[in-house]
């Protein structure tokens, strides 16, 4: 086709099209039922009344029961975007049906929603068994074909749509992890625990893709067995690049397992401790609400000693706006028993540097009060550590800070709850009584 009559057609294209197709979700969710109507009536046509009633009955299954899905305004956009037409009848009754265009637009979304849905193994399963018959009658101009349209134009495409949609799930799940994590809310946090169990499911198709006894390794035991029983240079091209590819595809599920293995040990490891310190934070913020209410109205309070789960002392008068928390080696060792095991057990190699920069910069003079969570940013960032281990550091401080000089005094600050690691922490600030 000559470059001319490409640019009429495009033209005309655009002509036909000034303002594109302007589709919204709803719109074809309703074309998309309105095609799966036709193949299961067989009935291209459809009339007035059916097609209000049809789509007044989508709008209630798939939950879009508003104003922009009441069956006249649906009828009237979908015939300006030439999704649906009115039908040319002998009767008088008014019927519609759907435009070319609109049933080819639904039918290919549908085929590549479902593109991706097929189990890696079952895809593997199915290139071997092909490629094992062809191998049989050994024809190298059908192997070539075989390659060129099966294989590379099918399988190669829908295990690529598959790992691409599975790194996105992936990602989609590791976000809602973190931001449902903290705890704040119940049922948020077993959301974010769902989020985790889809990606264990996620693990176990790609190890089941690679591991002994898939596919895998004969397909390409059988693929290397072609590349060298046929000597024809096209075939052996198209052959290595099936090898090329098929290599590729291990590498990256490799990587995929490694990323995903690291997300959930990292939700197992962590999972007790953020909801146990979200849970305690939030209670240590209402008893500061209600200690500031009381500082406010004239009355007398009782100073609270040895309060519990964790013995911590609060000292206020009534000329503060805040109430300092001095942790004394009984409310560390309270604290440890909110953190499970793996983290206690942790020992990171950068732990010893990270605690004699933070002594360093403790014992400098002039002193000045420290925002624990930027401070404990700003050592990890000067040691080049991943921000993920926010938490890890945190633990390390708190069980060394018993013994520093000058005496380590925490108080609250009056500021929006701020992030640490996966999880929200009360606004704390590190200070000394003796400066």
């Amino acid at each position: 086709m000559q470059q001319q009559d490409i640019i009429f057609k495009l033209s005309s294209l655009a002509n036909r099209f000034p303002r594109g197709l302007e589709l919204s979700k709803q719109d074809l969710l309703f074309v998309g039922w309105l095609y799966f109507r036709e193949m299961a009536t067989e009935a291209a046509r459809i009339s007035d009344r059916e097609l209000r009633q049809q789509l007044s009955h989508a709008a209630v299954q798939l939950g879009m029961e508003d104003d922009v899905s009441q069956p006249a305004q649906v009828i009237d956009r979908l015939v300006r975007f030439r999704m649906v037409r009115t039908s040319v009848t002998d009767s008088r009754a008014q019927e519609y049906c759907l435009t070319r265009l609109g049933r080819s637009l639904a039918r290919d979304l549908l085929e590549d929603a479902d593109f991706g849905s097929e189990d890696l193994c079952t895809l593997l399963n199915q290139a071997h068994s092909s490629l094992r018959q062809e191998m049989t009658q050994g024809d190298p101009a059908e192997l070539a074909k075989w390659l060129t349209h099966f294989f590379h134009g099918t399988i190669r495409e829908k295990i690529e749509y598959k790992l691409l949609s599975i790194e996105e799930g992936l990602l989609d799940q590791e976000q809602t992890a973190k931001r449902l994590g903290s705890g704040q809310d119940e049922l948020a946090f077993e959301e974010a625990l769902t989020a985790v169990r889809r990606g264990r499911e996620y693990l176990d198709e790609l190890l089941d893709a690679v591991q002994d006894g898939s596919a895998y390794m004969p397909l390409m035991a059988a693929l290397s067995e072609c590349h060298d029983r046929f000597s024809q240079p096209e075939l052996r091209t198209a052959i290595g690049r099936a090898l090329d590819f098929l290599e590729g595809m291990r590498h990256r599920i490799e990587r995929m397992l490694a990323n995903l293995i690291r997300f959930v040990r990292q939700c197992v490891s962590y999972q007790s401790f953020v909801g146990s310190l979200s849970r305690r934070d939030a209670l240590g913020r209402l008893q500061l609400d209600l200690l500031r209410l009381a500082l406010r109205e004239p009355l007398s309070m009782p100073v609270v000693g040895q309060n519990r789960p964790c013995a911590i002392s609060l000292e206020f008068s009534a000329s503060q706006n805040q109430a300092p928390v001095t942790l004394d080696p009984a409310a560390l060792e309270a604290l440890s028993a909110f953190v499970p095991e793996p983290v206690r057990n942790i020992q990171a190699p950068w732990r010893g540097d990270f605690l004699d920069e933070a002594h360093r910069q403790w014992g400098s003079t002039p002193f000045s009060p420290r925002p624990l969570a930027a401070w404990i940013r700003s050592l990890l960032a000067a040691h080049a550590v991943d921000p993920d281990a926010e938490i890890l550091a945190l633990w390390y401080l708190l069980n060394d800070m018993s013994g520093w000089k000058p005496a380590v005094l925490v108080r609250a600050a009056d500021a929006p709850w701020e992030s640490l690691g996966p999880t929200l922490m009360q606004p704390v600030i590190l200070d000394t009584p003796h400066v």
